[in-house]
């Protein structure tokens, strides 16, 4: 990055940092300046939208809801209303059927009750100061964006807007309708973080659908100072805690902390000592017992364990403090995650019968699954992570832990096959995308797990999958990726068959 993009981009951080409340900026994932309708402006990517403001930011050009959005592209091409040499990546989303990119302007104001309508709304330039004013750090109108952007940046009017427009996500618009900018840099992970943002979206609207909202909490909102003060009172009472019962009521706390103030995830991901305390508590319980008797509360707080951890690594791959942890001391505390992933928790031999106990045993490989999805979903889809973890290096570790790693990866599948031909619930979705995604990545980078995997589960997959698009009927956001994943790994079985036919 050349030292004048480096200004400007400190400038626009300055700039946004001090004229949006706090909640309102932890909600930006990034930013760029971009070429939209051959105009420069400027491009917010947020948890549920993608906004397009002036450059510099005096307006509210558009609005346009990510669930709205079939497919994003980043496109070989160079525009001829650019100079030769331009540094630039054009990228084209494709809209849903049922979206329209020009809709019936209106007036964006803080109290704009239309704000969860529509998909994708875009406005006329929504003015938010009287004048143009001049670009400089202190430009006073734009501090009027509290009230614009701070109402786009609602993450909780979701569910509203599902109601109103079912999601269809197998069709695109038969009209057209596309949204292109071109942004103005070569190296930017704008592209990468839109497609990991828009299936997070998909993901968070599966699991709520039905719902009356998304995570819509009626609470006094906390300034940062304060929120960062009871994380750390948290994290040192649950470092400190000895009990089994005393842990699992700390992590319990830090996981609802998470549902009602999504940016707990920014400190979590600062405070290594704490990400490294749960993550041996997790090998700790997964690997051994310290009260025979007491198995089966252990392996509930291996599972809130497991899943307090899923939850903190969803929608969190835009945070830098996430990269830097995970790469930091030779890639140790990603080794940790990655270890959990092998382990098959342990059950006393006198337990081995006990029904209570093995299904709690089939619920910790089930949260092993959704943690072993978030890391292969890391590893493809975030480069930032470089040579830290890439799906190869990835699967390279599960091989050498292969043995342990076979008993935890059956009952991943078997779960999945158990509710493939009988999916009735947005959860059952989930759990069957990640499944097989993962089964996808392992498929590309593993030729041992894989050979296992078609081996031991070929002819029941293509048993269970046969037909996924009828199968797999209920139109919910994550119903086409997840339909496309299956047919991966089908395709991917049969192309294994026929070559050992062929031999």
């Amino acid at each position: 990055m050349s030292s004048d993009a480096k200004a400007i981009n400190q400038k626009l951080e300055s700039i946004l940092k001090r004229n949006l409340p706090d909640d309102a900026y932890q909600k930006i994932h990034c930013y760029e300046r971009c070429i939209f309708e051959k105009t420069v402006r400027l491009v917010l990517l947020t948890a549920n939208n993608l906004l397009i403001t002036d450059y510099p930011p005096k307006n509210l050009v558009s609005t346009h809801r990510l669930i709205s959005f079939a497919s994003v592209s980043l496109l070989q091409d160079f525009p001829d209303f650019l100079k030769q040499g331009t540094q630039c990546q054009h990228i084209q989303v494709k809209l849903l059927s049922h979206t329209k990119l020009h809709q019936t302007p209106h007036q964006l104001t803080a109290n704009d009750s239309r704000q969860g309508s529509s998909s994708s709304e875009h406005s006329p330039k929504s003015s938010l100061s009287k004048s143009a004013g001049s670009w400089s750090p202190s430009l006073t109108p734009f501090s009027k964006l509290r009230g614009v952007l701070s109402k786009s940046f609602d993450d909780t009017s979701l569910g509203s807007m599902q109601r109103a427009r079912p999601h269809r996500p197998s069709k695109t618009s038969d009209d057209g309708d596309n949204l292109d900018f071109y942004l103005l840099t070569d190296c930017s992970y704008f592209f990468t973080l839109l497609n990991s943002t828009l299936l997070n979206c998909q993901i968070a609207m599966t699991l709520n659908v039905g719902t009356e909202s998304i995570t819509k909490v009626h609470r006094k909102q906390k300034n940062s100072v304060t929120e960062a003060r009871l994380f750390q009172q948290l994290s040192n009472e649950l470092q400190q805690a000895k009990t089994v019962e005393n842990i699992f009521l700390l992590v319990r706390e830090l996981y609802l902390a998470i549902k009602h103030h999504p940016n707990i995830r920014a400190h979590f991901w600062k405070d290594d000592a704490l990400v490294s305390h749960m993550l041996s508590l997790t090998r700790l319980y997964l690997t051994s017992t310290l009260k025979v008797n007491n198995r089966a509360d252990e392996l509930e707080l291996v599972i809130e364990l497991l899943t307090c951890l899923c939850v903190m690594m969803r929608e969190s791959e835009h945070l830098p403090h996430r990269v830097h942890l995970l790469s930091d001391n030779r890639n140790a505390i990603l080794k940790k995650f990655l270890e959990c992933c092998t382990i098959y928790p342990y059950i006393p031999e006198h337990l081995i019968h006990e029904v209570e106990v093995e299904s709690l045993a089939h619920d910790v490989c089930e949260a092993v699954g959704w943690l072993l999805f978030e890391l292969c979903l890391m590893a493809t889809s975030h480069p930032r992570y470089g040579k830290a973890l890439t799906p190869l290096l990835m699967a390279q570790f599960l091989e050498s832990r292969f043995k342990p790693f076979n008993t935890v990866l059956s009952c991943i599948i078997e779960k999945a096959l158990g509710i493939v031909s009988r999916t009735t619930s947005s959860k059952q979705y989930f759990i069957i995308f990640r499944v097989f995604y993962v089964l996808d990545v392992l498929s590309h980078n593993s030729c041992l797990i894989w050979s296992f995997i078609s081996e031991r589960y070929g002819d029941e997959i293509k048993y269970h999958c046969n037909g996924p698009d009828r199968l797999l009927n209920r139109a919910v956001p994550l119903q086409q990726a997840t339909i496309d994943k299956v047919y991966s790994v089908l395709q991917r079985l049969n192309s294994t068959f026929q070559h050992k036919k062929s031999l």
